[in-house]
């Protein structure tokens, strides 16, 4: 579970969960990929429009804070950004 800090003028802790699964996806032997799937929430809520970076791939979470990214195996760090929140940072 990740710990993020809302910004305003109260700082309060929120609880991210972010949780990430990788599955085998269908590629080329050349270029095998994983999926990443990732949920953020914040104080037992979802958090909608979270930015998702992995390198130079991103994408933003849904209504229900998920998000999900093609990558090639291997470590990466994930980003997760929105405005209001201090930004966490997670190598996987």
């Amino acid at each position: 579970m990740w710990k993020l800090q809302r910004v305003g003028p109260w700082l309060r802790r929120a609880a991210c969960l972010v949780v990430v699964s990788a599955y085998p996806a269908v590629g080329t032997a050349a270029q095998p990929v994983v999926t990443l799937r990732v949920t953020v929430s914040s104080e037992a809520a979802p958090v909608p429009e979270a930015t998702v970076l992995v390198g130079a791939d991103r994408t933003e979470t849904d209504a229900a804070g998920h998000a999900v990214l093609r990558l090639a195996p291997g470590p990466h760090t994930v980003i997760v950004r929105k405005a209001g929140f201090v930004d966490v940072r997670q190598d996987i």
